[in-house]
């Protein structure tokens, strides 16, 4: 299959450019000694098509005894090898909405069939002892073991590779992190006007993910604290007068995801909870003073390190950053002793223009509430940009009679 094809208007569709950065990428590979990089993470191949993937599998792969498992190549310095492998259904989609990729091969049922269709691909390129870039976490053992045959190669660790790639957003990407970011906010605050005395945590995820879906965001998660209770998960714990409200929540627009927690308090907060969330809000606002492109993760850390030293509650105080992008914890990965459990890899680098931080200061406390804000923040070649800024003070929730349609 080809690019050339016309589609039922009988006008040839045109191949869109490169969705990312050639060069970029190019230097990475060589830096890692790639030859080719087989990629078969979906928001990589995603990625790397320029946010084409087929609409049945948006939310499932799995159909009957195989999944869906789309393949792109990349060939080092040679864009024109390029190659995607994907199911026979693909080839619709593809016909309306062409690729950039110059061969593409959209005949597989199953995985089977894409692991000779990706060995024949491979072959054809001379590429049987390459140094072949594979993403493990998500490479089946249907396409890992018939790699085998190919003697001669080399299977390398190709994530950190395509993490780099992915770590500068564009500025479509900035657009689209900046929209998600907004909406749930916006999510965060009606279901802070809506709430009351007796509901519960599990109504909050509901609401949110229903608030969410209203505004066009895919809705990922909602993790729910009310009071002080550190297990966020949604359950049965329910308001009553003078109880906090922390919804931390993320969603997805286009498989960029915005990830931000704010707080709400039935009736209005107390002066220990206006000082405790004055409190985290320093730390955050901290920790994006040294933001700026050349500055690094470290000294993101020590700002924060200090302004936590100067507040009452010292290491009560949980504080973290990360990269986000299309993956929640990606490249710049700062953190260290991350919970997650990957390496600061990028701790000590500068930091580039575009690059998108989030970052989450925590305080649980038996009489105040756990009390927390997550802010999203995209650096610039000056300084760094909040994205969705709005409604991070307290929000007050009604603590009389029910509003509004339960």
């Amino acid at each position: 299959m080809t690019n050339e094809r016309s589609t039922t208007t009988g006008v040839p569709p045109q191949t869109p450019a490169m969705p990312f950065d050639q060069q970029r990428l190019d230097a990475a590979m060589r830096a890692a000694g790639l030859d080719v990089i087989v990629a078969t993470a979906p928001y990589d191949v995603r990625y790397l098509l320029g946010g084409y993937r087929h609409h049945y599998y948006v939310n499932d792969d799995a159909l009957a005894l195989t999944r869906y498992q789309p393949i792109v190549g990349y060939v080092a310095g040679a864009p024109q090898e390029a190659f995607f492998i994907g199911n026979w259904m693909d080839a619709d989609p593809l016909e309306l909405h062409p690729i950039w990729v110059p061969d593409v091969r959209a005949e597989s049922p199953d995985g089977r069939a894409s692991a000779r269709l990706l060995l024949d691909a491979l072959r054809a390129r001379g590429l049987d002892g390459a140094a072949i870039g594979i993403e493990p976490p998500f490479l089946s053992l249907e396409l890992y073991g018939p790699l085998g045959e190919l003697s001669g190669a080399r299977l390398l660790d190709a994530m950190p590779v395509l993490e780099h790639l992915r770590a500068v957003k564009r500025p479509h990407e900035l657009q689209l992190m900046r929209a998600v970011s907004e909406r749930i906010v916006e999510s965060m605050e009606a279901v802070y006007a809506r709430a009351s005395v007796g509901d519960s945590s599990l109504d909050v995820e509901r609401w949110m993910a229903a608030e969410q879906r209203r505004r066009g965001v895919e809705f990922g998660f909602s993790f729910v604290a009310i009071g002080a209770d550190r297990n966020r998960t949604p359950s049965l714990a329910r308001l009553v007068p003078g109880s906090t409200l922390s919804i931390d929540s993320a969603g997805k627009i286009d498989g960029y995801i915005g990830d931000l927690a704010r707080m709400g308090v039935v009736g209005g907060p107390s002066d220990g909870q206006v000082e405790a969330l004055a409190a985290v809000d320093a730390v955050q606002l901290a920790a994006r003073a040294p933001l700026r492109a050349g500055a690094t993760g470290a000294q993101l850390y020590e700002a924060a390190t200090s302004a936590i030293a100067e507040t009452p509650y010292g290491d009560r105080l949980d504080f973290i950053a990360h990269g986000i992008g299309v993956v929640s914890h990606e490249a710049p990965r700062l953190a260290l002793d991350a919970p997650h459990g990957y390496a600061a890899a990028h701790r000590d680098r500068p930091l580039e223009a575009g690059m998108v931080v989030s970052i989450e200061t925590t305080l649980a406390d038996p009489q105040l509430g756990y009390v927390k804000l997550e802010d999203t923040v995209a650096v610039t070649a000056t300084g760094c940009v909040g994205l969705g800024d709005a409604a991070r003070g307290w929000n007050i929730i009604n603590d009389g009679e029910r509003r509004g349609t339960r």
